[in-house]
């Protein structure tokens, strides 16, 4: 070692910062087996045992925020970050030292802490003036030197020195618990690692894994759990507030809108207007029309309203998160959805729909104008809904059981994203089917007005509640900043070697090195005005968008409800059912599902202490899509096995069996509800896979970015469109049964593939929801975060 360190007395419990002649601080402290330790700084030669130490699963694994693998670098950085922060706290992470040869064994850390405050720190801040800094503590200790008696005395050396000299408060409460549990775990199975804290006076810190602690009081009600708690608590949801169903009133009512004036578009275009009509109605025998410019004009246009809805979600995120706020974007939206549904309206109007020339180019600025207030309003309502449930944070509740549970914001979102979803399917469902026979029955213009006046509802609502809902203002540039930053991140990172270059994106320093705090004030460029838990976000963000990218392969599935389905039941004997009807089996098994899945399902899984997480869950829903599909191949098969024309079953009946060129062949008689199986299992696909990556969009964006990554997620759906063109050849017979085969094999290699690749995200869920908000703007160089490992 340097230079030796005064021998501790064993007889001075006063734990005194003391020096040596060359100025260095220590404080000298003895085991109970008579071992002396010195407390000191961080030295840089440390760097090599201190990664050899925390590079052990052991000791790794249960600290916060600790890079896998650990490297030497790792090692150097850190020491570097806490000789730094010397200038705020004279000792901010202190050495333990073999007292033989000055050896690195270990660490006992102090860093200013900026995290919420339980009510008994607020509490105590407001009854006492001037109360001292608030800090986290975090110790552990090489393998080798666990079991001698040193964190306790080390503990309570660095306690007593913090509120003597520097008048730190330690009366932290549990709100810092939970992380001096996961810093302090492996020293948990030893109750006498909890006595230090106790004799200080500093309430349950490390009670992790302490039998003797007494659970019986009510005391710890809204506090935060701690790791061992997190993974023995049953976690429940929490109250839904009321205005988390206003935002899903207007949901309902703009879908019931949106779906019920697009079901009108194909006929509207495709079909001429019947003889005598001024309304496009057809009838009981007839069919509706009015344009009268065949089915390439027809699936022209609808194609481009599909790609149009798609794209637009991108710019209302960017102009939300960026300059509006999702607030008044939504209400912007709804205008320009509003103007759009009346020049609808006007399109159809009997004066108007006989002059084709004038209706056609009213048509188009209204469907443009619909679809630009929908592709704006869908990205932004969708976690304005969540941001009304106000609890961010996993806290503990007293059933009158007397069950201690944990009250989960994860569950919560869960449950509220699934009731939102199953309004979406209501007021789709009933747009549909209800918009069906108006067009059929009493023509376009009335067809186009109820969903305007049922869509005028929503400014109504979101005007009484206007003061009423948790708003999160625009933050600016995010967008921008955020792809500099994953930009700034590849630096140096890509080569001709494609081996070399996966290891160097995946060496877990890939969002490490772009935080301010480890490039230091001289060398970060000026646009990096964000602190490092922003940057904590960004990567959980982009590692969501990662998680959406594979959802084509599911969306691709999802799709052949809307197409082949439905050619598939109108070879199958339909029992006076219109074909037409049966894809809205879908929304009505999602709509009994859903609350089974809520009511029954999720609650036994908790109560099995089973943890049923988002990745989880996004796998099962691409298993249950390929499933759906195996069940789809199997009545193809039997299909062409009983038709007449066997292979050819939707065909034309063929001359050598009497036909006539325009006689179809006849259905068989295998009844069209040996498909409900298959609407089943992709509708519990649907709330798996679909609901959950709402949920996931929300819970992993920064908070400043929530409406770009749900944006990003919808856009999936497009991708899924336009690969699936690709298909398209094989949706016609005799290639159906390759068809479902191939969506079956595409929806499982997807699940196999993505668990593969993100089963690692489902291990750190509980850590990812709960990392600290970031800030875009700091407010000086030198007030970056110091990280506990």
């Amino acid at each position: 070692m340097a230079e030796v360190e005064p021998t501790p007395t064993t007889d001075s419990p006063s734990h005194k910062l003391e020096h040596t002649p060359s100025g260095t601080p220590y404080i000298a402290l003895t085991t109970r087996a008579q071992v002396p330790i010195y407390l000191t700084q961080l030295r840089e030669s440390d760097a090599e045992a201190m990664q050899r130490t925390i590079a052990l699963d052991a000791i790794g694994d249960v600290l916060i925020g600790t890079p896998k693998p650990y490297t030497l670098d790792s090692a150097k950085w850190w020491i570097g970050q806490q000789l730094t922060g010397q200038a705020d706290l004279p000792l901010t992470c202190l050495r333990a030292s073999d007292p033989e040869t000055g050896a690195f064994i270990g660490s006992v850390g102090l860093a200013p802490h900026d995290g919420p405050m339980t009510s008994v720190v607020r509490e105590k801040k407001e009854r006492v003036e001037g109360a001292g800094r608030d800090v986290d503590l975090g110790y552990y200790l090489h393998p080798d030197w666990q079991g001698k008696g040193i964190i306790k005395p080390a503990v309570r050396a660095i306690v007593d020195w913090g509120r003597r000299e520097e008048s730190v408060d330690f009366d932290l409460g549990k709100a810092l618990r939970d992380q001096m549990a996961n810093d302090a775990g492996i020293f948990a199975p030893d109750p006498h690692s909890a006595d230090p804290w106790k004799e200080c006076g500093v309430p349950y810190a490390c009670e992790h894994n302490i039998s003797s602690f007494d659970y019986s009081s009510d005391d710890t009600e809204g506090d935060s759990p701690t790791q061992e708690e997190r993974r023995t608590l049953r976690r429940v949801p929490d109250k839904i507030p009321l205005m988390v169903y206003t935002v899903a009133f207007i949901e309902l009512v703009e879908r019931f809108s949106f779906y019920g004036t697009i079901i009108a578009y194909t006929n509207f275009v495709q079909q001429p207007l019947p003889d005598g009509s001024r309304t496009g109605a057809g009838g009981t025998d007839g069919q509706s029309g009015a344009l009268n410019m065949g089915q390439r004009a027809s699936t022209g246009i609808t194609t481009f309203n599909s790609f149009w809805v798609y794209v637009i979600p991108l710019f209302g995120a960017y102009v939300a998160d960026v300059h509006w706020g999702r607030f008044k974007t939504i209400c912007i939206a709804l205008a320009v959805a509003i103007l759009g549904h009346i020049i609808l309206v006007i399109s159809a109007i009997p004066d108007i729909i006989t002059h084709p020339k004038a209706s056609l180019p009213t048509f188009i600025i209204g469907l443009v104008l619909v679809g630009l207030g929908t592709g704006s309003f869908k990205p932004n309502i969708s976690p304005l809904i969540v941001e009304q449930v106000s609890n961010r944070r996993m806290s503990i509740k007293v059933l009158p059981s007397r069950e201690r549970v944990i009250v989960d914001p994860t569950a919560t979102q869960s449950r509220v994203y699934h009731y939102f979803y199953l309004f979406i399917n209501f007021g789709a469902m009933i747009g549909v089917l209800g918009m069906t026979y108006t067009e059929k029955y009493l023509g376009y213009w009335i067809t186009f007005l109820l969903p305007t006046g049922l869509i005028l509802l929503c400014p109504i609502v979101l005007w009484f509640c206007r003061n009423r809902y948790v708003r999160t203002p625009p933050q600016g540039s995010v967008l921008g900043k955020a792809f500099r930053i994953f930009l700034f991140a590849n630096k140096g990172r890509w080569s001709w070697n494609p081996l070399r270059t996966y290891r160097n994106l995946h060496n877990g320093t890939f969002w490490e090195v772009v935080k301010p705090s480890y490039l230091g004030p001289n060398r970060r460029p000026s646009w990096m005005t964000f602190d490092d838990q922003w940057v904590d976000e960004v990567a959980r963000g982009f590692g969501a968008c990662s998680v959406f990218c594979w959802y084509p392969l599911y969306w691709i599935t999802y799709s052949q409800l809307y197409n082949n389905f439905t050619s598939q039941a109108a070879v199958m004997n339909l029992g006076g059912i219109p074909k037409d009807l049966i894809p809205f089996l879908d929304p009505v098994i999602i709509m009994l599902l859903i609350p089974f899945c809520d009511l029954l399902v999720y609650p036994t899984l908790r109560k099995a202490k089973i943890r049923f997480t988002p990745i989880r869950k996004i796998t099962v829903g691409f298993f249950m899509g390929s499933l759906a599909m195996v069940w789809a191949a199997v009545i193809q098969v039997y299909v062409y096995k009983t038709s007449i024309c066997g292979n050819y079953a939707s065909d034309v009946l063929p001359a050598e069996l009497g036909g006539d060129g325009l006689e179809y062949c006849p259905p068989i008689y295998l009844t069209v509800w040996a498909q409900s199986g298959a609407y089943v299992l992709i509708g519990i696909s649907e709330i798996f896979a679909s609901i959950t990556s709402l949920e996931y969009a929300f819970s992993k964006a920064p908070v400043n970015m929530r409406s770009l990554v749900m944006a990003f997620a919808m856009l999936m759906s497009g991708i899924a469109s336009a690969i699936g063109e690709g298909f398209s050849s094989l949706s016609m017979d005799p290639l159906l049964v390759w068809n479902y085969g191939s969506m079956a094999g595409l929806s499982f290699l997807g699940g196999v593939g993505f668990w593969f690749t993100f089963r690692k995200l489902d291990i750190e869920e509980d850590d990812l929801n709960m990392l600290p908000a970031g800030s875009m703007d700091m407010a000086s160089a030198s007030e970056t975060q110091n990280r506990e490992y």
